[in-house]
């Protein structure tokens, strides 16, 4: 599980006509985060296997995680292999890691809070498949950044007419999905 400290991190995946797609292989990733040095760096083999541009045209992000979000807490919890790709798309960015032992270890020791995780986790894993099928052409993280803010303005808007059969919504939710 990780835990953004800083930066602007993403779920990255090849877009397709039927939305984004995991590469299944080794070495596509162009950039990768170091736990160990606390920073951002590059593979030297991927840009010279792949070319770090020919690797940035197929990997494209669909989920943006920024200060206080975490990610990978979805695999801990259905038990499954890595869903996603994550790579940071800020010029840095610094994670808090917790192995998969020492969450399992947290959920133990809180157990009021493991239920409330768990349905987090699945609503989480719910919400990427929806924006990986969104994910049909290449976009930069900021042009997903503004798109999202405009479909939750959109749905601020329709909200507040009352139109739709939508009802109100309270100050400080959202029904983004």
């Amino acid at each position: 599980v990780s835990l953004v400290l800083s930066g602007t991190f993403a779920q990255v995946a090849q877009p397709s006509p039927d939305g984004g797609r995991n590469y299944k292989g080794a070495g596509l990733d162009c950039r990768s985060f170091s736990a160990s040095e606390a920073s951002l760096e590059r593979r030297p083999s991927l840009t010279t296997e792949v070319g770090a541009d020919s690797c940035q045209m197929m990997l494209q992000p669909y989920a943006l995680f920024s200060h206080g979000s975490y990610f990978g807490e979805v695999e801990v919890f259905l038990r499954c292999m890595r869903k996603t790709t994550t790579r940071c798309e800020s010029q840095s960015g610094c994670l808090l890691e917790i192995h998969k032992s020492d969450f399992r270890q947290v959920l133990q020791d809180f157990p009021q809070f493991h239920v409330v995780w768990k349905q987090a986790a699945r609503r989480h894993d719910r919400i990427q498949k929806i924006h990986k099928a969104r994910l049909q052409r290449a976009q930069s993280y900021k042009h997903l950044a503004a798109s999202v803010i405009q479909r939750f303005v959109r749905i601020l808007i329709e909200a507040g007419r009352g139109s739709h059969g939508m009802k109100r919504m309270a100050p400080g939710t959202s029904q983004i999905i």
